[in-house]
């Protein structure tokens, strides 16, 4: 499973591809701290999974889903945020998201990215 990470904490992305790449069907294909530079690289990576952060500077992860969805409908998104409570769940599962997860839930987020990539 290939995956692209975006997330403006650098050390929350280096936590992630730290965790990610002890996986073994997971290859860390790319990573981005905003949403104009993930945009630019889109079209350069090739990926299945994207791990969208909701606020990042320059602009929403539900935007970027959005965007990534109307160019490749069939990309895995998970959205994560720490703003879990409210309407972020709502919003980013009625915009496309997959799955949802609070940055403090991270553990159960690696281990859905270990169920999903035996499938691949």
């Amino acid at each position: 499973m290939r995956v692209f990470i975006v997330d403006d904490s650098e050390i929350l992305r280096k936590m992630l591809v730290a965790k990610l790449s002890k996986l073994p069907n997971v290859n860390i294909v790319g990573e981005a701290k905003d949403v104009a530079t993930a945009k630019h690289l889109l079209d350069e990576i090739e990926y299945g999974l994207a791990i969208y952060d909701i606020n990042m500077p320059n602009g929403s992860g539900i935007d970027l889903m959005k965007y990534t969805k109307k160019k490749y409908p069939s990309t895995k998104i998970i959205i994560m945020t720490n703003y879990s409570i409210g309407d972020y769940k709502e919003r980013s599962l009625e915009a496309g998201a997959n799955y949802f997860f609070d940055k403090s839930d991270l553990d159960e987020m690696i281990t859905l990215i270990e169920q999903l990539s035996k499938k691949e």
